[in-house]
């Protein structure tokens, strides 16, 4: 059935959720299988929308967003992987749909949705945001007028204070390297780096 559900604009309208009452059923084994890791380049292309979004939609940006959207990227914590059994792909394949295959490509729809908030925010809005690991310009050419306002805004700080949130995602955690990333991210929101 279609959903009927309304909520964020990120995950209700893909909830299906049919009108009607329905027979509840108690799975006793359950196989969820979760595609993100096989396309890194889209995935990026998620986050990097997600980062934006929670600028736009709750005016939060700084190390707590870049962390969240990005600790995936951290060899460390890429989940382990498990053989799967082809019987799980049966029901998918008896319907003609074709879940073995991997799309890849350099435009997905959240590189479009980038354009059109940079397009309606302006690239200075986002410098604080970890989206920049795209080449907008490129990306923008033969779809926008004058892709060359696009280009990154960041200046040598912005940069810097990027690669700091990096490292404190990837340095091993002990005691002295959590106190030190507390009182980095402090200062950060004292001078504006931080929501």
């Amino acid at each position: 059935g279609k959903s009927t559900l309304a909520g964020s604009v990120m995950h209700m309208g893909r909830v299906p959720w049919p009108n009607y009452d329905i027979k509840i059923m108690q799975c006793v084994e359950l196989k969820l299988l979760h595609f993100a890791f096989l396309n890194p380049d889209r995935n990026y292309s998620k986050s990097r929308w997600y980062q934006a979004y929670e600028k736009v939609g709750k005016n939060e940006f700084g190390p707590h967003i870049f962390r969240k959207y990005n600790r995936r990227r951290a060899k460390s914590a890429i989940p382990a992987s498990i053989e799967v059994n082809p019987i799980w792909f049966l029901a998918y394949q008896n319907l003609g749909i074709d879940v073995t295959s991997i799309y890849y490509a350099y435009d997905y729809s959240h590189d479009y949705r980038m354009l059109e908030y940079f397009d309606t925010l302006g690239t200075d809005y986002f410098r604080l945001c970890n989206v920049w690991d795209k080449d907008w310009v490129q990306f923008a050419t033969g779809k926008k007028e004058n892709p060359e306002r696009f280009k990154d805004p960041r200046n040598r700080l912005d940069k810097l204070v990027i690669r700091y949130i990096w490292w404190s995602i990837r340095v091993k955690q002990t005691v002295g390297t959590r106190f030190l990333i507390r009182i980095v991210d402090k200062t950060l929101k004292i001078a504006g780096y931080s929501s």
